[in-house]
């Protein structure tokens, strides 16, 4: 029977450390890594797909596809990689009816090609199109996809649309404009964004069902400037996202238009950055991308009228790629993060509704440690190194309620616990270290 007691008082302890909906992990190893885009699958995981560049695949240097399925904590549920040679622009994978996966890319002939994979992300089939450059892709209503296409040989630009299976419907192509990014509205067709070349300017064009123009826009009011993610809104219009120049220094720029195209806002940032993403909110919008100037993945919150709420930065030479909402109403992101004298990881950042990411993750090393020197006695000795903040802990009794808190404002050293001798019962106890790195509760043993 005290068995028994023991091992529920051991879950209890386990169960201890808060869960949270907002956390940043990173992934990959000694080779070049990054989360080219990110989604929230129908169990609630995360499916990241991105590459790796590992130096003993089939083509030696060049990176691999690399599928990451997490769970709602960001713990790695399964990870597939698939050696396809030379990759150009973005991967785009979506869920299929059957729990597989379309995964979509770029290479340098160029063509875009298209792998078909099982659950467990293993390839079944693939299919390439040639002369095209991918700039993105979008599931449609019918359960095809919709492809935008950057400038090919011979100077154009398309879309493309396929069905389930990767057959082309029908392509339509467009001269002298720079395609970026395109997506279904509601009425069945097509919104575009990208930049017009002859005057380099952020550009939209809608289509209808077949790719045949309705009507074409610029907005000259900066230099330089492109749209990389366009995004229809409750209110028929449509939401802007990319880049301008102002006084020779790339900006994130954000466009708010009216249903007839008009512009109702827009936001020019006063530093280097670069908006990539962007996607509605309730009461608002989320447009993710890059602070330049601090090398820092970037998530801004703006109002329904423009203004800007917050904004918040991430990690260290850090970039955002691709953001989707989740059903928390946050955010999950995912890009690259480089450490200092190592090669780019994969940067997967989930954050709340105001873009909080709770405790951010601190690599595992061997410089920060902490130890039970003796676990059973009348004093617990327990030696720690290298914390910048001090050493704080928490401790339980063995019904898992707190009963006490150990603290020292010094870098390293010893703690002997408790600090009066007399003051708690013989008996089991379990020591939480409240460290960011993740740890386990010790177990220890007070004699008389």
């Amino acid at each position: 029977m005290k068995r028994a007691i023991l091992l529920i008082a051991v879950a209890v302890i386990a169960a201890i450390p808060v869960t949270t909906n907002a956390w940043v992990r990173t992934y990959g190893g000694e080779f070049h890594d990054a989360g080219s885009c990110v989604q929230q699958i129908v169990d609630d995981n995360y499916l990241v797909t991105g590459f790796t560049e590992p130096l003993d695949s089939i083509f030696p240097g060049l990176p691999e596809i690399w599928l990451l399925k997490t769970d709602t904590q960001g713990d790695t549920v399964w990870t597939h990689k698939i050696e396809w040679g030379p990759l150009i622009g973005p991967l785009v994978s979506f869920l299929t009816a059957d729990d597989g996966y379309m995964i979509f890319g770029g290479s340098n002939w160029p063509n875009i090609f298209i792998i078909r994979t099982d659950s467990a992300g293993n390839e079944l089939w693939s299919r390439n199109y040639m002369d095209r450059l991918l700039a993105s892709v979008q599931l449609t209503a019918d359960g095809g996809y919709i492809l935008g296409q950057d400038e090919d040989y011979v100077g154009f630009c398309s879309i493309m649309k396929i069905d389930s299976l990767g057959d082309s419907i029908w392509c339509k192509k467009y001269e002298f404009e720079d395609i970026r990014y395109v997506e279904e509205t509601t009425d069945g067709g097509f919104i575009l964004t990208g930049g017009a070349r002859k005057d380099g300017t952020v550009w939209l064009l809608k289509v209808d069902s077949l790719g045949d123009t309705l009507w074409s826009r610029t907005y000259s009011n900066w230099e330089e400037s492109y749209g990389n993610r366009v995004r229809q809104t409750s209110d028929g219009g449509y939401i802007v996202a990319g880049s301008c120049v102002v006084d020779q220094e790339g900006r994130l720029l954000v466009i708010k238009t009216d249903s007839t195209d008009d512009m109702k806002w827009s936001y020019v940032a006063d530093y280097g950055s670069l908006a990539k993403c962007v996607h509605e909110t309730e009461d608002g919008f989320f447009v993710a991308g890059r602070d330049s100037d601090a090398y820092k993945g970037l998530l801004l919150k703006f109002s329904e009228t423009g203004g800007l709420l917050w904004e918040q930065r991430y990690g260290t030479r850090t970039d955002f790629h691709s953001m989707d909402l989740t059903n928390d109403d946050g955010v999950i992101l995912t890009g690259s993060i480089n450490k200092e004298g190592e090669n780019d990881d994969v940067f997967l950042v989930k954050t709340d509704a105001d873009g909080n990411p709770a405790v951010a993750e601190r690599p595992v090393t061997e410089s920060v440690k902490w130890e039970v020197v003796n676990s059973i006695g009348r004093g617990i000795v327990l030696r720690y190194a290298n914390q910048p903040q001090g050493f704080h802990a928490s401790v339980f009794d063995a019904s898992g309620r707190k009963i006490d808190e150990i603290s020292s404002t010094q870098t390293s050293g010893t703690i002997t616990w408790p600090v009066i001798p007399t003051g708690h019962s013989p008996g089991v106890y379990f020591i939480l270290p409240n460290l960011f790195l993740p740890q386990q509760a010790h177990k220890v043993v007070l004699v008389k």
